[in-house]
């Protein structure tokens, strides 16, 4: 008896160490119990103690490989990470607009470890891109938010306004992390489209999912941001509706931090 895979078509770039990027998306992919496939966006230099060096896949190249894949197979939800390249974006949005299928996407500019800018060229131009398409949910952490809007945030309110305020500019329904911000708790915020998807795009509401902070090592775990993306995205695969996809992503992402994986001599990470 054949299996119908639910795919999990991932974009996203190449961390050696194996701690994000596409080889981590495969991984938490996986463990939620769908199936990965995809292309490399970008090669880095990069391991547990941080990221030296970034270089963007010929974009001609990644439109190919990905209109091969989406003329072969059916994919139940789409998981994007760094972009390397507006270029790169340019070809990742082309090649979406034959395959009907929710997006998630973790908008990552720069590492958490490393100073070498994971993105070149105008990043408003790539959330323009993305929010061209059908049906994106794009996650951002407290400080990417605030650098979409312009604007610090320093507590959940302020971030739950800004993910309303990035919802209603750009149509994607948004998904905030509150892990960066201080408290003894953290909140993540899905601000959800209300109604069809083909209705007007001016009209959400927000689910916040509240936990207790858990204690981290210093200087964090690597990797959760991917993970949290990713396991969004295999929750939908599964048929799972938006909100119950993002709150078992944040068990998930919980249990990963609370148990982080020693690869090396930097950073635990999440697997």
């Amino acid at each position: 008896m054949v299996t119908a895979a639910a795919n999990v078509l991932v974009c996203a770039g190449l961390d050696p160490s194996g701690g994000a990027g596409l080889l981590a998306d495969a991984h938490v992919i996986t463990a939620c119990g769908a199936r990965p496939c995809g292309a490399i966006t970008a090669q880095t230099v990069q391991s547990s103690q941080g990221v030296s060096a970034v270089v963007p896949v010929n974009s001609k190249l990644l439109r190919a490989q990905l209109d091969a894949l989406t003329s072969d197979m059916t994919f139940a939800a789409v998981k994007i990470g760094m972009l390397g390249s507006i270029e790169v974006a340019q070809a990742i949005v082309g090649a979406l607009a034959s395959v009907a299928a929710p997006v998630v996407w973790d908008p990552v500019a720069m590492p958490t470890r490393g100073d070498s800018p994971l993105f070149r060229g105008n990043f408003a131009d790539a959330v323009t891109l993305f929010s061209s398409l059908r049906d994106v949910l794009i996650t951002p952490n407290a400080v990417e938010l605030a650098t979409l809007v312009g604007r610090p945030l320093n507590d959940s309110a302020a971030t739950r306004a800004a993910a309303v305020e990035l919802a209603h500019a750009t149509g994607m329904q948004v998904f905030v992390k509150g892990g960066h911000l201080t408290g003894t708790e953290v909140t993540d915020a899905l601000v959800e489209r209300v109604g069809a998807l083909d209705a007007p795009a001016n009209a959400f509401h927000v689910v916040e999912f509240t936990a207790p902070r858990l204690a981290t090592p210093p200087g964090g775990v690597h990797g959760t941001g991917c993970a949290a993306a990713s396991a969004i995205a295999a929750h939908l695969a599964r048929g799972a509706k938006l909100a119950d996809a993002c709150q078992l992503a944040q068990v998930y992402v919980r249990r990963a931090i609370a148990a982080p994986v020693q690869a090396g001599r930097g950073t635990p990470s999440v697997v």
